[in-house]
């Protein structure tokens, strides 16, 4: 089929501009360097002077109940700008990195994605750091074909077809969630399990597949439910999940908030059960919001060493995972154990 001159011209200009636009999922593994990776990419020739900075969006929940990871994950990104920064850049750029609050709130996230993209003029963007917000948010990102790195878990949010600049640098949450299940039924050796989550788009997916996890492997889910994470009393919950007859609590959530008044209410229901769960469990600053160090004991967070991809494009040997409070190494599951007498040296951690 023959087209006009005008034609041929604007399917070159496309296909020119597709050119730079390509990233292949193996080149952001193989070649991204942390979190702010997306600096390496190829950017549309004509989108910047070479002088000009490379713009990274960072959706970031620095205040609300779902800060506590971020504020980590916003100290590696400060250290990665002035690191590439003081090297010298990229190819002779400078890394800007533009951060929006996004206050763990879909809505904002939303409405900060876009403004970053508008306005900002963003060429990639890392976050946001919760999937309730990246569920509302990646699809956005799809369809201003920006590049997005992020850290969340929940499956669907990765999906070569739907989302192609979309690339986490964690695992899904069915790796979580079969770590947890192992520790819980295989170590810990219990048969009766609660399972709670927060409200938030995060809590109630991966409550929901957390149960059907745990039936499937044979346990019996005595008690669910998903708890808004400002709810500032637990006990009722923890009442009906001991009445139940639980013998482990696990837990979906990242709000350390939460996690702190389920520990305080299990010490004052002088109640002996594990909590198993999200890497959040094991954050510092827990440390602070326990009444307690002692009712940090029997908390056991999902935690893994880095699994980045070597120079030859190789993934290292199966990492040896080992408890915080013991030496004993355990394989298979990657859950480490926190509080007791180290809580206090988690709190600088």
């Amino acid at each position: 089929m023959t087209g006009t001159p005008a034609a041929k011209t604007g399917a070159c200009k496309r296909k020119h501009r597709e050119h730079y636009m390509a990233i292949s999922r193996r080149d952001v593994l193989l070649g991204s360097a942390g979190a702010l990776g997306a600096a390496t990419f190829s950017f549309p020739k004509p989108a910047l002077a070479q002088s000009e900075p490379i713009k990274i969006g960072c959706l970031a929940a620095m205040t609300g109940p779902s800060s506590a990871p971020t504020i980590g994950f916003n100290r590696g990104v400060n250290f990665a700008v002035d690191a590439i920064n003081a090297a010298g850049g990229v190819k002779g750029r400078k890394i800007e990195a533009i951060i929006r609050d996004t206050q763990g709130d879909p809505t904002k996230a939303v409405n900060a994605t876009q403004e970053l993209i508008s306005q900002a003029k963003v060429h990639a963007i890392w976050g946001p750091l919760n999937s309730g917000e990246a569920l509302a948010t990646t699809p956005i990102m799809a369809r201003a074909k920006i590049p997005d790195i992020h850290p969340c878990v929940v499956e669907s949010l990765i999906d070569p077809a739907k989302f192609p600049n979309a690339f986490r640098m964690a695992p899904s949450n069915s790796q979580w969630d079969d770590a947890v299940r192992n520790y819980c039924l295989n170590i810990l050796k219990v048969k009766k399990v609660a399972v709670i989550g927060d409200t938030t788009g995060y809590g109630v997916t991966a409550v929901g597949a957390s149960v059907t996890a745990f039936k499937k492997d044979g346990a019996d889910v005595v008690y669910q439910a998903n708890i808004d994470s400002t709810q500032p009393d637990m006990t009722p919950d923890m009442l009906r999940a001991k009445n139940a007859g639980a013998e482990v609590i696990v837990v979906w959530s990242v709000s350390t908030g939460m996690e702190a008044r389920m520990f305080n209410t299990r010490a004052a229901m002088n109640w002996d059960v594990s909590f198993v769960g999200h890497p959040s469990m094991a954050s510092g600053e827990l440390a602070g919001l326990v009444e307690k160090p002692a009712n940090w004991k029997k908390v056991y967070a999902i935690g893994y060493k880095s699994c980045s991809y070597d120079a030859a494009g190789k993934l290292p040997a199966r990492a040896r995972i080992s408890s915080i409070a013991s030496s004993k190494p355990m394989w298979c599951s990657t859950i480490r154990c926190c509080g007791g007498s180290r809580a206090a040296s988690m709190r600088s951690s």
